[in-house]
């Protein structure tokens, strides 16, 4: 997982803490990133099999429903 870069601390010695333009770019390039991710996730939670709990929880249908639910979203 790839996390963006924060921004310094401030003290006494670095009163106006800010990041250098390549992290600047960095993070905007992962922030475009992360949302066509959640667009996606949105847009897969449309169907009901992944919004609602599932009576049988095994793991190898939960993900059959969103191997369904990614195809047919993208």
């Amino acid at each position: 997982m790839r996390l963006p870069h924060k921004r310094p601390e401030w003290s006494k010695l670095n009163r106006h803490p800010r990041l250098t333009k390549i992290q600047q770019r960095a993070n905007r390039h992962h922030s475009s990133i992360r949302v066509l991710v959640e667009h996606a996730i949105a847009g897969m939670e449309s169907f009901n099999c992944l919004t609602h709990r599932i009576q049988n929880q095994s793991s190898s249908r939960i993900d059959h429903f969103f191997s369904i639910a990614g195809g047919l979203w993208n």
